[in-house]
C-alpha cells in the first residue's frame, strides 16, 4: 500500500487506482483484519478544502483518498502531466462495482448515513448483501452508534454524511471502531438503494454526468457546478503557473 503512487492535488495525496484494484485492497484488509479508511475527492470537495489546513490534515489521515470524476482527472493531468491518471474513476462507478462485488462475497456490511427511506430501499433492493446494521445520518448518538457497529460484527462500514462531516467523523472515531474497512461515500448510499439519479452511458463516459444531476436538483447544485467548476480550475492553473 505504501508503495502506491499518489498525486498531490491541493495538498491532498490522491491514490492512483481503479475499481478493481481498490476492491482488492478492501478484500485484503478485511481478510487480514487490518483497518483501512477510504474517502474521495472531487472538484467540489477540493474547493471546500482549498487553503484549509485543518481539513486537509483530516484527509491526510485516511489510508486512501481516491479520485472522483472528470474534474480531478483533468486537474491531475494539468498539475502532473498527461499520464498522471491514465484512467478516470468516479465514486458512483466504484459503488456500483462494490455493490456487485459484495453481492458475491461473504462480508458483513453496515450502512451509516442518508435518510431512513434510502436505507429501507437498500434492504429492499439488495437482498443479496449481508447487511449487519443500518443507521440514518440525522438521529444518532456517537457512543450508541459505535457500540451498535461493533456489536454487529460488520467488516465494512459505509459512511454517507457528506464532505467534510463524514471524514471528520471517521478520523475522530476510527480507533473505537472494529470494522476493518471504513469507506466514506457521500450520497453514494443512493447507489445501493437505487434512487440516485445518473446520466445516460455516454454522459458518464464523457464526464458530463454532473449536468444531469444539475437538471434534477438545480436549486441545490447550480452554485456547486456553475460557480464551483470555474473556481476550481482557476485555482488549478494558479497552482500550476504561479
Amino acid at each position: 500500500m505504501n508503495n502506491k503512487s499518489r498525486l498531490n492535488i491541493f495538498g491532498v495525496p490522491v491514490l492512483m487506482t481503479d475499481c478493481a484494484e481498490l476492491m482488492e485492497i478492501v478484500e485484503e484488509a478485511a481478510a487480514q483484519k487490518e483497518q483501512i479508511t477510504i474517502t474521495y475527492v472531487n472538484q467540489h470537495t477540493l474547493n471546500i478544502l482549498y487553503n484549509n489546513e485543518e481539513l486537509i490534515d483530516i484527509f491526510k489521515h485516511f489510508t486512501i483518498v481516491h479520485q472522483d470524476g472528470m474534474g480531478i482527472h483533468l486537474a491531475a493531468k494539468i498539475l502532473h502531466g498527461k499520464k498522471a491518471l491514465a484512467y478516470r474513476l468516479t465514486g458512483s462507478d466504484f459503488y456500483v462495482y462494490a455493490k456487485d462485488y459484495f453481492a458475491e462475497k461473504p462480508l458483513r456490511l453496515f450502512f451509516f448515513g442518508d435518510k431512513p427511506g434510502t436505507l429501507a430501499l437498500i434492504r429492499k433492493n439488495c437482498p443479496e448483501l449481508q447487511i449487519a446494521g443500518m443507521q440514518d445520518g440525522y438521529s444518532f448518538n456517537d457512543d450508541t452508534l459505535i457500540e451498535e457497529i461493533n456489536s454487529s460484527g460488520c467488516e465494512v462500514l459505509f459512511v454517507g454524511l457528506g464532505c467534510p462531516k463524514q471524514e471528520a467523523w471517521v478520523i475522530s472515531n476510527k480507533d473505537k471502531i472494529k470494522a476493518s474497512v471504513i469507506i466514506c461515500v457521500g450520497d453514494g448510499l443512493k447507489i445501493f438503494s437505487g434512487n440516485k439519479v445518473r446520466g445516460p452511458g455516454w454522459a458518464q463516459k464523457s464526464g458530463l454526468e454532473w449536468f444531469f444531476r444539475f437538471l434534477h436538483e438545480p436549486a441545490r447544485l447550480w452554485r456547486r457546478y456553475f460557480l464551483g467548476i470555474p473556481l476550481f480550475f482557476m485555482r488549478v492553473f494558479r497552482i500550476k503557473f504561479f
